[in-house]
């Protein structure tokens, strides 16, 4: 992401709910599927804390 260092800073986010699927093959998560709405994932808690995202 080329983001560089960012500063502890003392602020709490909220993402929306996420959906996982996982698949077990063996006793091992062979598969995970992870649906991410708009405004969430890690561009969603960048978002929220006001650090931008370099284009």
């Amino acid at each position: 992401m080329g983001l560089g260092v960012i500063p502890a800073i003392n602020r709490s986010w909220k993402n929306p709910e996420e959906e996982m699927i996982v698949t077990m093959r063996d006793s091992k998560v062979s598969k995970l599927k992870v649906s991410v709405p708009e405004g969430g994932g890690i561009p969603g808690i960048l978002s929220q804390l006001g650090i931008g995202i370099p284009d």
